[in-house]
């Protein structure tokens, strides 16, 4: 089977963070070295054909924020040989027929994959536009994509993961915790504001984001997620209004010094006004049992994204509050369970005190409140 010559991506992503960056270069590590790429939507075009072989093999992602099993393209190029025109993978939203994704780090996704047993492949119907991320053909069937003649097969075992909401998440689960009589909400290193936006139209508070990613606060400002928009370091930002609520979601372990960012937050909070934040937990088992293998897999999203600075269990976080004068009155637990297969496993070590609860809890939200002067 000939190498894969081309990447098509459908739709770049305009943001160029360091995650991005990072979950691009794994791609690229997957991928021959002197293959091209193409973006369709910066040239108009899928192909220059007078560059490119009807028989030449073409890989066409949605975008590229994902992060590929290491036998994924193997996979798809066997699948291929064996007579199909174009071969689709599965991934973490369009997963059948492979089961549930159970997992929450990159050697958990290699196991996920592991547990489906042999990979396989069902034909499909070709009709309009796939909703798989990963596609693999040949020139001739990209040109004719959508024809009925087409053989199209899915296949089990060939998978990826999809992180392209890292931006975009709406935290339902954070919108609750909001005190009932907050009027004015900061949402610090909120990505597209899309949290801020449920929270206005749930509780109707006055929303502020500041986001340090110029790029993903003009999306911002310009979607009106949110009522005012700075773009910049929340260290430097300073506001009129003071908070009767400001939330670190998924941010904290992002920064070199979260002392800082807790104490400057204290200074815009009213006089009634809370901290609530969402920090990962490292002790989760997920990655416990990387580290019981010899496993430490950075990705880019997820409690090992490839950018974060700072690890927490629940006693760091605790401690974390504490020096910053800031008493903690709730520390809830999303709890994501170590499969039932490995809890006897984990128990049986005799002189460790293990902490259950943090094994199954994937990260904390925490309300925290100035304590009294």
């Amino acid at each position: 089977m000939a190498d894969i010559k081309w990447v098509v991506v459908k739709t770049p992503n305009p943001t160029r963070g360091a995650e991005l960056r990072f979950a691009e270069a794994e791609l690229r590590r997957h991928l021959p070295a002197d293959v091209k790429w193409c973006f369709p939507a910066e040239g108009g075009g899928m192909l220059d054909i007078a560059e490119a072989s009807t028989a030449d093999l073409v890989l066409v992602i949605a975008h590229p924020w994902i992060s590929l099993d290491g036998r994924c393209l193997d996979r798809l190029l066997d699948s291929l040989a064996s007579g199909y025109d174009v071969v689709e993978a599965c991934d973490s939203n369009n997963f059948l027929p492979m089961q549930t994704p159970d997992y929450a780090t990159l050697r958990g996704m290699e196991r996920y994959v592991d547990a489906q047993g042999q990979p396989s492949t069902c034909r499909l119907e070709v009709g309009g536009e796939s909703s798989s991320l990963l596609q693999l053909m040949t020139v001739d069937a990209l040109n004719r994509y959508g024809d009925a003649e087409l053989i199209v097969g899915r296949v089990a075992g060939a998978y990826l993961h999809d992180a392209s909401g890292y931006f975009s998440g709406s935290r339902s689960d954070v919108v609750a915790m909001i005190p009932d009589t907050t009027r004015v909400c900061l949402d610090v290193g909120g990505g597209l504001g899309n949290f801020l936006k449920l929270a206005k139209s749930q509780l109707g508070v006055e929303t502020h984001l500041v986001e340090l990613d110029c790029d993903i606060a003009e999306q911002a400002r310009a979607s009106k997620c949110a009522d005012f928009v700075t773009s910049g370091d929340f260290l430097q930002y300073s506001a009129s209004p003071v908070f009767d609520c400001i939330t670190f979601l998924d941010m904290l372990e992002h920064v070199e010094n979260p002392e800082k960012y807790l104490l400057h937050s204290k200074r815009l909070l009213s006089d009634n006004g809370v901290v609530i934040a969402s920090i990962p937990n490292v002790g989760h088992w997920s990655v416990v049992v990387d580290l019981l293998e010899g496993r430490w897999d950075y990705a880019p999203a997820g409690i090992q994204c490839i950018t974060h600075l700072r690890f927490f269990t629940l006693k760091s976080i605790l401690e974390l509050f504490d020096r910053c004068g800031l008493t903690v009155e709730r520390a809830e637990p999303v709890s994501v369970p170590c499969p039932a297969r490995w809890n006897a496993d984990l128990r049986g070590f005799d002189g460790l005190s293990l902490d259950m609860n943090g094994l199954n809890t994937y990260a904390y939200l925490v309300v925290g409140r100035p304590m009294a002067k």
